[in-house]
């Protein structure tokens, strides 16, 4: 009895503790930095996840095409919710699916890509940082901020130069 007991529980103790990683990896999702101002989805993990949420509750199916389809759920309240495997870093253009049309996220910028203005979702790489300004060195800035330097960005507006923030 105690030997079952014993083999019992070494096959189930690997789901638990995938589980419990699992949702301790879920707790660091972000908003995307393409989100429309204001808006808290679609979010990104730091291991590259993405969880997209549409309201739709009258529709019957509904889907992110982000490289492929991907079916959400529904909630109670009428949100449909998925969380996709790791996307590769970089941007990717994606749409929602409802009840077999076609739109764009109206949580998301919009983008023009493959002719047409599509959803957008940046997916940043482990190693930078792109969610944080980041100040540019002194020389980079004396040289950028030169009045008639060459290769001086037309954007970089003086205040810039002053402050000594990266646009």
């Amino acid at each position: 009895m105690r030997m079952k007991l014993s083999v019992a529980l070494l096959a189930v103790a690997p789901l638990l503790v995938g589980q419990a990683a699992f949702a301790q990896a879920a707790d660091d999702f972000k908003p995307a930095s393409t989100n429309t101002p204001g808006q808290e989805y679609p979010k990104i993990s730091s291991d590259l996840r993405a969880i997209f949420r549409v309201n739709a509750p009258d529709a019957q199916k509904v889907q992110v095409a982000v490289g492929k389809n991907f079916d959400m759920s529904r909630d109670t309240s009428g949100f449909w919710m998925v969380t996709t495997p790791p996307l590769v870093p970089g941007f990717h253009y994606y749409s929602i699916i409802i009840d077999g049309a076609t739109v764009n996220d109206p949580n998301s910028e919009t983008f023009f890509g493959v002719s047409k203005m599509m959803s957008g979702i940046e997916v940043p790489a482990p190693d930078q940082e792109f969610f944080e300004r980041k100040l540019l060195p002194l020389e980079q800035r004396e040289d950028l901020c030169r009045t008639g330097a060459v290769g001086r960005p037309k954007w970089l507006p003086d205040a810039l130069c002053v402050l000594g923030v990266s646009a």
